[in-house]
């Protein structure tokens, strides 16, 4: 019997992971090929890492730990400015989002993160009844930043996994070994 070279459990959330990190290496690529050797040049796309865990309060129950890296484009005047395909940045720019006439500058968003709950006895294996259970959320997002002059909308889509194939359990696990 062959043995599978790659644990099936962990392909999918791996090759989404490796998705999500590759996604925004079209901004930082536009990024440069927007800018210009000029003292006015666009600056480089923002990077965000943000976690929390509640360890940091000596406790391990509800809400316990988040996880995210987000990418922020460059300010544009316009999404064809983007690495968007422009029929696409032109479909967005021209939605009847609300809020979305008179933009001054546009941003693009993506990224991942994680979300991990636990009930309040976490050594409890069984479902406890008015508890919290057991919880995990593997997501990736991508969304689009529209600032005026006195109002800014975000327009966000996630998609992500629940469940075992969230890796709750293994990223809680190696939290509490560091």
């Amino acid at each position: 019997m062959r043995q599978a070279l790659v644990n099936s459990d962990f392909l999918l959330p791996g090759l989404v992971l490796l998705f999500l990190l590759l996604l925004p290496l079209p901004a930082f690529a536009a990024a440069e090929d927007a800018g210009t050797d000029t003292v006015d040049r666009q600056p480089v796309p923002t990077v965000l890492l943000y976690f929390e865990n509640d360890l940091f309060y000596n406790e391990d129950r509800y809400y316990t730990n988040a996880v995210q890296v987000r990418v922020i484009s460059r300010e544009m005047n316009s999404l064809k400015e983007s690495w968007l395909p422009e029929g696409l940045a032109g479909l967005l720019e021209s939605a009847p989002l609300p809020g979305n006439r008179n933009v001054v500058k546009d941003t693009l968003a993506g990224g991942f993160g994680q979300q991990i709950f636990t009930p309040a006895d976490p050594d409890i294996k069984e479902l406890q009844k008015d508890d919290r259970p057991y919880a995990g959320y593997l997501y990736g997002f991508i969304g689009m930043h529209t600032k005026q002059e006195n109002r800014l909308d975000n327009w966000e889509l996630a998609l992500g996994m629940i469940g075992p194939s969230a890796l709750a359990e293994q990223s809680q696990n190696e939290v509490h070994r560091i």
